[in-house]
């Protein structure tokens, strides 16, 4: 656990480097997002909180989901990106943190994206729907492990990371975060069988846990948000018109 925070506590310290020496010409009310989800399971992390059964999928209703650029040519025209489309990986601030979390073997990404979109009161702030990792069958077998894949998946499958993030602004950023962790329960670390034993009170063969959190943040800042099996790094950048891809930061 002394290490988990180590490693975090050096990615807070990367970012907030990164973030803060980068300059922008700020567009009103419009933001580049970047997220990086990893899970981080252990049996510590498993014991340290009594899990609900079968806890639901958040409303996915009026939610947007996140388009994939198709156009080459708008990828080299930056004013031409649309709000809610995927940018590539050259636009990612987060690189750093990204191979850090990579060379750690108690680490697993599971998403790691960046976006345009505008920000405003709560009122109008809209749900974006995040998921990534594998999917699942409901008997916990693996159906793909393509995390770019951005077609629904069946109804009776479960992406491994599911859920929204929700952001508005007033004089900080308030931040909704709604996420599930779906892991097979075969794959979960445990002590006896019957701890395996409680797991099955769920009516299928995939265990649920569930990330519900709303952080203040501000701009060119990078937060943390914890939970004991997995984590979310979140940055917030005021959008440039001439936004242009990131030079590649040497590796640590």
């Amino acid at each position: 656990m002394k290490q988990h925070y180590l490693l975090i506590r050096t990615l807070l310290f990367i970012g907030s480097f990164l973030i803060t020496t980068t300059g922008f010409a700020v567009t009103e009310n419009q933001y580049q997002v970047e997220v990086i989800i990893f899970e981080h399971v252990t049996q510590q992390g498993i014991e340290s909180e009594a899990w609900p059964n079968n806890p639901q999928l958040p409303s996915f209703r009026n939610a947007i989901n996140l388009q994939q650029a198709t156009n080459n040519n708008a990828l080299n025209q930056p004013t031409q990106l649309q709000n809610y489309q995927l940018l590539p990986a050259s636009y990612f601030h987060l690189s750093q943190e990204t191979n850090k979390l990579q060379r750690n073997p108690n680490y697993r990404i599971l998403l790691h994206q960046t976006w345009l979109q505008p920000i405003g009161g709560e009122r109008s702030a809209k749900p974006i729907h995040l998921y990534g990792g594998e999917l699942f069958n409901s008997d916990g077998s693996v159906m793909t492990n393509d995390n770019n894949n951005l077609l629904p998946p069946p109804s009776d499958s479960y992406w491994q990371l599911n859920g929204t993030v929700t952001i508005s602004m007033d004089r900080f950023f308030n931040v909704k975060t709604d996420f599930l962790l779906n892991e097979p329960i075969s794959q979960l670390p445990t002590n006896t069988q019957q701890q395996a034993d409680n797991y099955h009170f769920q009516p299928t063969n995939i265990k649920s846990f569930l990330l519900l959190q709303t952080r203040r943040m501000k701009s060119n800042e990078l937060n943390y948000i914890d939970h004991p099996l997995f984590g979310i790094l979140i940055a917030i950048y005021p959008y440039q018109a001439t936004l242009q891809p990131q030079t590649s930061p040497k590796s640590l």
